[in-house]
């Protein structure tokens, strides 16, 4: 009997751990069903790899909405599922229209559907970034989008209000994802691309006349990279050394060295034309920044040794000093610049030799973090279009300094040194980040020294093409689309431009060759495109 039991007891307890047993492994087996399931109506209707996160499974919002339609038994669309296809759905019109050119930089984006739809699947990402959204705008085939805001009010009319003015002499293209769903939840049969898109005027060229304290605007024919006036120049302060646009491309602001003064602007986003706004004190004023998001500003502070920390106002574009004004920097702080991404910040001091490597935080205030390597006489500083090198233009060595940077740890190591003409002023690069183009004040032979970039090492190696003396050659910057120059002949009291050549880098005089921007000596000075 005894064993009988134990028998008895040995057999429920072998019978019970082959029930547990065999119900976790269905458990598991159901969850593995489902998860693949729903990855697969994901793959299959979200096109994760078209629409470039307009669904994405891991992010928050998916999986909550996804759990509670599944808790509450609601069968209606998510991300594509349990929604129908409407092969009349349809987009009618669009304004600007498909194909148009020239389109106003201040434009909206208009488009109508064929019927009604259901506002809550109209959706645009905040910012520029990766593709988000049902509605989605680009300027680069969709490998990134631009930030805005939809009005439904007048459905199905949509209204896409861009964040910032539309950048010069691009094409713009429409997208309207499946995950726009009318009011019987269907989407349209495919993805909604314009073909053609709308191309915008060109960019807005801002030059400034440091004896006579105007601002001088042009716009650039994106046929052929000459320079139109925009109507008389606007005043500034005396010695007008940089210019700064928002973000935006709603502001613009001036550092004006001689008044010691900030000049800011509100910039007619249709013409580019820039309205006075005010003046903040700032005393000798050089080098100023807009970081990235438009929160913040900085300026260099040469007499005063300080580095001055402003904030900007995205509404208005008043800008005023931080809570902590100034950070203290002795050795005549001249030259600053910022790393692509804004996070990092860099300043040269001209009689030491020194650069300090800062990060910026949340708040707007730098934070010294680097180990002050030696460059003398170091007049400009910017970083390649990757963000991995900092070049420093050194004026008194007829140099420019190439350094490495090492983020993680907020170091720049010296990578090699470029000879260039006499006194150099300033450098720019090409989009892709190939060739370099450094200014020479002082050279009798050659304005502008062409470079090459080592995608490795970052070194420059000069490719031996030549231009016209110097008449006090400032700066030199190139458009965004890379195909044009501008060079600021301070003595000259002009502005010359050029045409890019792609493929070997070499400038190359533009037809007209040159326009006028004001007299003095030195006159024309600063350049920003936007």
């Amino acid at each position: 009997m005894i064993r009988n039991r134990k028998s008895g007891i040995r057999i429920r307890k072998i019978e019970y751990i082959g029930s547990a047993k065999t119900s976790d492994l269905l458990q598991k087996t159901g969850r593995s069903i489902l998860v693949f399931y729903i990855f697969c109506i994901f793959i299959s209707d979200c096109k994760p790899l078209d629409l470039r996160n307009s669904c994405d499974p891991f992010g928050e919002s998916f999986k909550t909405t996804l759990a509670l339609k599944t808790v509450l038994g609601d069968s209606s669309g998510i991300c594509g599922i349990s929604r129908g296809v409407n092969p009349d759905l349809a987009i009618h019109s669009q304004t600007p229209a498909d194909g148009v050119v020239s389109v106003s930089r201040a434009s909206v984006l208009e488009f109508t559907f064929s019927e009604s739809m259901n506002p809550v699947t109209l959706s645009a990402q905040d910012v520029s970034g990766i593709c988000s959204g049902s509605i989605q705008v680009s300027s680069d085939d969709f490998i990134s989008c631009i930030g805005g805001s939809v009005d439904t009010t007048a459905n199905p009319k949509v209204i896409f209000t861009p964040s910032r003015v539309l950048s010069g002499g691009l094409r713009y293209k429409l997208r309207v994802t499946q995950n726009a769903l009318n009011l019987r939840n269907e989407s349209m049969s495919s993805v909604y691309t314009s073909p053609n898109g709308f191309a915008t005027s060109g960019s807005w060229v801002y030059i400034s006349n440091h004896t006579n304290g105007q601002i001088w605007v042009f716009t650039i024919d994106p046929s052929n990279g000459t320079l139109v006036s925009n109507g008389l120049p606007v005043t500034s302060g005396l010695g007008t050394v940089s210019l700064a646009v928002h973000p935006s491309g709603k502001f613009l602001y001036a550092a004006n060295e001689t008044a010691g003064t900030i000049t800011y602007y509100s910039i007619d986003p249709g013409t580019g034309i820039p309205a006075y706004i005010n003046t903040l004190p700032s005393a000798s004023a050089r080098t100023l920044i807009v970081e990235p998001s438009g929160k913040f500003a900085y300026a260099t502070g040469t007499t005063g040794n300080l580095i001055f920390q402003y904030k900007i106002d995205p509404v208005s574009g008043a800008i005023s000093f931080n809570t902590i004004p100034n950070y203290n920097l002795t050795g005549n702080p001249t030259a600053m610049t910022l790393d692509p991404t804004g996070k990092f910040a860099f300043v040269s001091a001209f009689t030491t030799g020194t650069i300090t490597f800062f990060g910026i935080d949340s708040t707007g205030f730098l934070n010294a973090r680097s180990n002050n390597p030696s460059t003398p006489n170091s007049a400009f500083l910017k970083t390649d279009p990757s963000g991995r090198f900092l070049y420093s233009v050194n004026s008194g060595a007829n140099a420019v300094d190439i350094f490495q940077i090492d983020y993680t740890v907020g170091m720049l190591n010296y990578s090699g040194s470029m000879t260039t003409g006499t006194t150099p002023s300033n450098i720019d690069f090409d989009p892709a980040g190939v060739y370099a183009y450094i200014s020479n004040n002082a050279s009798v032979s050659n304005n502008v020294t062409i470079a090459r970039l080592d995608p490795i090492t970052g070194n420059l190696t000069a490719t031996g093409a030549n231009f016209m003396a110097s008449m006090s050659t400032r700066n030199v910057v190139l458009d965004p689309s890379g195909k044009y120059a501008f060079t600021s002949e301070s003595n000259g009291n002009t502005v010359y431009m050029f045409v890019v050549d792609p493929a070997t880098g070499t400038l190359t005089p533009n037809n007209p060759s040159f326009v006028g921007a004001g007299t003095g000596n030195p006159g024309p000075y600063a350049i920003v495109i936007y």
